[in-house]
């Protein structure tokens, strides 16, 4: 057998069921298990993209065949093995259509402005009436006087979760997904990647994938922000008050602007109480019914 017969070969048909790609590629190894782990070698339920441009269209592996070639072990003590591996598209009955995987990331929110967003409710802290509920049903950020101070925000930690559903079912789903655009989790959120605590997730959106007859591909995006207790200067009392707030709460203080009494012309702004505001109503999240088996992907 000539070098070039060893060559990766690999074909794509197309038929009513969809595509369908093979590709065989010759790897030196122990044994057969050895050659199933090599470089090069894809592994059971691995995406491919056959699509073109924008438009996406997924196959998966679904089967591995290994055969040895030579019968005898080279100098290296190694043997010569052909793979062949083929993707097909996923069905309702393959294990492979229920795969789901979990990603998570880190990105700077920076500072938030929400001086033209309308509050659930709003409790106001500092001087008289602390502790009771103030602003109701207006602008966070936003009182008599115009826009006043602003928040300082912690970095946005997002989970990425994909799974795989029966298209006859999507249109169901999304609406219950659409019921839970800008809300926060109304009690604990656990999986592979903890624990959040009532108010520290917020769902942000979705996307749909089809990827075949049988099979759709769902994507979810989930926003964590630590619930925390926050200890806020106003200069009215010259000291702090603490704040306990949930994630996904905002904390503003308002601001005056005051002149100095021992010079008559200079003023400065100075921050008179703090106001924590609820923005993201809360849902039950176990309505996403994610699957048991996640795995980082």
């Amino acid at each position: 057998m000539d070098y070039d017969d060893y060559r990766p070969r690999s074909t794509l048909t197309l038929n009513k069921s969809g595509h369908r790609v093979v590709r065989s590629l010759h790897v030196r190894a122990a044994s057969e298990l050895d050659a199933l782990y090599a470089d090069g070698v894809p592994a059971y339920g691995d995406m491919l993209d056959v699509g073109t441009g924008s438009d996406a269209y997924y196959v998966f592996v679904s089967n591995i065949d290994i055969n040895q070639v030579e019968d005898a072990a080279g100098a290296d003590g190694l043997f010569l093995f052909e793979v062949t591996v083929i993707w097909t598209l996923p069905t309702r009955d393959n294990p492979v259509a229920n795969h789901a995987v979990a990603r998570i990331s880190a990105r700077p929110r920076g500072i938030t402005i929400l001086n033209v967003e309308k509050a659930e409710d709003q409790t106001h802290y500092g001087g008289s009436g602390s502790g009771e509920a103030c602003y109701t049903g207006t602008g966070i950020n936003v009182t008599e006087d115009g826009p006043q101070g602003t928040e300082f925000e912690d970095d946005d930690i997002v989970l990425t979760v994909d799974h795989y559903m029966d298209p006859s079912a999507v249109t169901a789903y999304l609406a219950t997904l659409n019921g839970l655009l800008r809300k926060v989790n109304s009690s604990a959120f656990s999986g592979i990647w903890g624990t959040w605590a009532a108010g520290e997730a917020r769902y942000r959106g979705y996307d749909v994938t089809y990827v075949s007859g049988e099979v759709t591909q769902v994507s979810h995006e989930i926003v964590y922000s630590p619930n925390e207790t926050l200890d806020v200067y106003l200069d009215s009392l010259k000291s702090t008050v603490e704040i306990v707030k949930k994630g996904w709460e905002y904390v503003w203080k308002r601001m005056i602007r005051r002149t100095d009494p021992d010079e008559d012309t200079k003023t400065e702004m100075q921050s008179v109480d703090a106001h924590k505001a609820t923005y993201y109503r809360s849902a039950d999240f176990s309505v996403l019914n994610l699957p048991s088996d996640l795995s980082w992907g």
